[in-house]
């Protein structure tokens, strides 16, 4: 399904279920896509500012160049996703499943992070502006 440079502003998406979509240069600032499902999406230079993605599931989805800054990605799954030259400044990290994510160039500016979030190994996401947060103890996705 092709939905390059569509406008989903602030959409409701939430549990939303889709593989191989095309959502390149998209709007989805602020859209709910809590517990959604994109398997092997394309999200190049998507504008996700501000989203809801906890709990969403991303795995091997291409969102080089995407803006996901203030995004909440608690618990997110972005295993094996190309997150190359992404900006995921201020965002949620805590939880995440980066583990085997393309993360160069990522611009990680006080995102969050915490002792659950998974990354590539040998990265340094203090080294790229990322904080580490305590340990979460409640689980959000309740």
């Amino acid at each position: 399904m092709d939905l390059s440079g569509v406008q989903l502003r602030g959409a409701d998406l939430r549990q939303l279920t889709m593989t191989r979509a095309r959502l390149d240069g998209a709007n989805l600032e602020e859209a709910n896509l809590r517990l959604a499902t994109l398997f092997k999406a394309s999200l190049v230079q998507a504008n996700l500012c501000g989203a809801n993605m906890v709990g969403t599931a991303m795995m091997l989805s291409d969102l080089s160049g995407a803006d996901l800054s203030g995004a909440k990605m608690h618990h997110a799954n972005l295993y094996q996703a190309d997150l190359s030259h992404a900006r995921l400044a201020g965002a949620d990290l805590t939880g995440a499943d980066l583990a085997e994510a393309l993360v160069e160039d990522i611009d990680l500016t006080n995102a969050a992070f915490d002792n659950q979030t998974m990354w590539p190994d040998e990265f340094d996401p203090i080294a790229r502006g990322a904080v580490r947060e305590k340990d979460v103890e409640a689980d959000p996705l309740v």
